[in-house]
């Protein structure tokens, strides 16, 4: 009988032991991930560009304003990305354009159409306060002419497919422990939130100051981005059962856009 007593609190002893190891057991985020290019989907509006002689417009874009096409820095109201934004027309087939804050430059994109007017290839730069330089490289075929247009970037655009991102721009590190999860991109965003709905601070993103996350269970994670309350996009991203794949869905609510993608662990 006292063997057996002893047993059963050698028993008790290990499993106290243990208790703490499993409470704090690594959650299926923790980790690297990195973006599968190939991966990614879009679902949105097509981009429509108007350039009428010397003056350029992004009518899709949440800032419709009309800009002079030479070059020149022109104010730009209600964006919290840049408060000047420059349009300028390289040649018969490119435009490029530069948008900053504070006078330096956060943003730069070079869109240029192909021979036959029919794809639209949009090299960008970002370098925006707070996150890490990143460039991309993304298609687009052509959805209308613009008949008024005096360049052959003019009309409207569907996003076809995404041809290249800097590598910064595509992992992201998540570390879960108790109630608490911290996230870092490779392009800077940053964040440590309660996993219960609570909003915390953002960083990084000139556009996110605020963000809410919920694990919905161990293996799906939504976050709510916001800027000065309003939401700006909801994401929900999934681990499968091996652990090493995650699926991201996305919904933009300023663009009225939506997408996915897949994550590998590191």
């Amino acid at each position: 009988m006292k063997r057996i007593f002893r047993a059963a609190i050698c028993i008790s002893a290990f499993l106290a032991i243990l208790a703490p190891a499993a409470a704090s057991a690594e959650s299926v985020f923790d980790g690297t991930w990195k973006i599968d290019l190939k991966s990614m989907k879009f679902d949105g509006k097509p981009m429509v560009l108007a350039v009428r002689d010397v003056m350029y417009q992004c009518k899709s874009c949440p800032i419709k304003a009309v800009f002079k096409s030479d070059g020149s820095d022109q104010r730009v109201i209600g964006s919290p990305y840049a408060d000047t934004f420059a349009a300028h027309v390289v040649d018969k087939i490119s435009i490029e354009t530069v948008a900053k804050k504070s006078g330096k430059e956060v943003a730069w994109a070079k869109l240029t159409a192909s021979a036959d007017g029919n794809t639209l290839t949009m090299e960008t730069r970002n370098t925006s306060p707070g996150a890490t330089p990143s460039t991309s490289t993304t298609t687009f075929k052509r959805v209308a002419k613009d008949p008024s247009g005096t360049h052959v970037v003019a009309g409207s655009w569907k996003l076809a497919k995404f041809d290249n991102r800097s590598d910064n721009a595509l992992t992201v590190s998540y570390k879960i422990y108790k109630d608490n999860i911290n996230l870092n991109t490779g392009a800077g965003f940053s964040y440590n939130a309660k996993t219960n709905g609570a909003e915390a601070v953002a960083k990084g993103d000139l556009g996110i100051n605020g963000i809410a996350v919920k694990l919905l269970d161990q293996n799906t994670l939504e976050e709510t981005a916001r800027h000065n309350g309003s939401v700006i996009s909801v994401t929900k991203t999934t681990v499968d059962a091996t652990g090493k794949s995650a699926t991201v869905e996305w919904i933009d609510k300023v663009n009225e856009a939506s997408g996915s993608y897949v994550m590998t662990k590191q």
